[in-house]
């Protein structure tokens, strides 16, 4: 999964962090999550509050890749 930040402003698309030309307060903060070959995207208003989302999807991201690293270390034995 892959997770990533941009920003709509003026129907122009930057990539997070670009110094925009013209700032506006309708800039529209997207946060874009990548999932089995899916694009889902989540639109924001504020700054912060996109930052927030994309650290907690981050975040949500790395326990299930731990879990799934823990499971397939697990050995698992049939049945008897």
């Amino acid at each position: 999964s892959k997770v990533y930040r941009i920003v709509k402003n003026d129907d122009k698309w930057y990539a997070a962090g670009t110094p925009l030309p013209n700032a506006s307060p309708t800039a529209e903060q997207i946060v874009v999550v990548e999932f089995m070959r899916r694009k889902l995207a989540f639109v924001f208003n504020e700054l912060q509050v996109s930052q927030r989302f994309l650290i907690c999807m981050e975040l949500l991201i790395r326990r299930a890749q731990q879990k799934q690293a823990m499971r397939s270390l697990t050995p698992t034995f049939p049945p008897h």
